[in-house]
């Protein structure tokens, strides 16, 4: 690593995310962070100061049965892109407790059509996790694909996504289109799957012949990590990218691993009925600061499953088919 990148902790700094917390932002980052089902393995450097355009969120929704991540590229600088990180962690708040991925991208984008007078757009991936069944639901939003890895192949591959239907215009960066569709893929998590987001930056590093490492470079530098834990991948991936480039990175820079742990929330009584006094509170703090509203879904799949889990699982089978 240089000088200006930020240590790797080995282990690397540790911590739960709560109910309702959203954490993260466009800070250098180094950190493992545990959420419902998932853990996330993050690491990011911004170019040439202590925040850049680069975006990395995720959180966790009062019942423990939800959890959004985000990996944004924001065009332009400075202030201007704090103030979009700023919009992008109310968006995370204010659907920390929203099933719907959908509903989410399109909310993102329609904010950021309000930030871009003068031309300011955001390449994303977002995802929602849903920990009762372990399916993990993807909107890729104009930026570099995400990468799986199965527990039980030991390889990395590219998550193709659904397809889009025929001369529709569709999954555009953020900001592009005020009502730009989105065509979301959903894939099963089994226990040690892992999943890798990152920003243009990986792929388009170029070593000192001017060479641009692309897709199947990443493949190839990952199929040189022999280890199967996230904690080691990532500082090796990160020291190969560097020899890869004999320098360091030219842009905002972020990698996030996130590896499946068959866990699942607290699923007695006690725990579910108390998820509904943790909604109702994160409502009154919200009227309180008059912060954004983390209102629900209101379906019987997502008020009703936060007692009865049959619901929560009933209702994903119904999304699948």
């Amino acid at each position: 690593m240089t000088a200006d990148s930020p240590p790797l902790q080995n282990p690397m700094e540790s911590e739960t995310l709560q109910c309702m917390e959203v954490w993260g932002g466009n800070q250098t980052a180094s950190r493992q962070v545990r959420l419902s089902g998932l853990e996330a393995w993050v690491w990011a450097r911004p170019y040439g100061g202590s925040a850049g355009g680069d975006v990395h969120y995720v959180s966790s929704c009062g019942t423990g049965r939800i959890v959004r991540i985000l990996v944004a590229d924001v065009s332009g600088h400075g202030e201007e892109v704090s103030e979009t990180s700023a919009a992008l962690r109310n968006l995370m708040r204010r659907h920390v407790n929203t099933l719907e991925q959908n509903r989410f991208v399109r909310s993102l984008n329609k904010e950021f059509r309000k930030l871009v007078d003068r031309g300011q757009f955001a390449t994303a991936i977002a995802a929602t996790f849903f920990a009762p069944t372990a399916d993990i639901e993807l909107t890729n939003a104009g930026h570099p694909r995400p990468l799986v890895r199965r527990a039980s192949e030991g390889i990395w591959r590219y998550i193709e996504g659904t397809p889009t239907p025929p001369k529709v215009v569709a999954n555009l960066p953020l900001g592009i289109i005020k009502e730009s569709k989105y065509v979301s893929s959903q894939i099963h998590l089994d226990p040690g799957d892992m999943l890798m987001l990152y920003s243009d930056a990986v792929t388009e590093a170029q070593n000192p012949s001017g060479d641009m490492l692309d897709e199947e470079g990443l493949l190839q530098l990952l199929a040189r990590i022999t280890s199967s834990k996230p904690s080691q991948i990532l500082p090796e991936l990160l020291k190969k990218l560097e020899a890869w480039r004999g320098a360091p990175s030219d842009d905002d820079e972020t990698i996030m691993i996130l590896v499946a742990d068959g866990g699942e929330p607290d699923s007695s009584f006690g725990e579910r009925l108390r998820a509904g006094g943790r909604l109702a509170g994160g409502i009154l703090q919200a009227v309180k600061t008059g912060g954004p509203f983390p209102w629900p879904d209101l379906t019987p799949a997502n008020l009703g499953g936060a007692i009865i889990p049959s619901l929560s699982r009933r209702w994903a089978k119904r999304k699948k088919n």
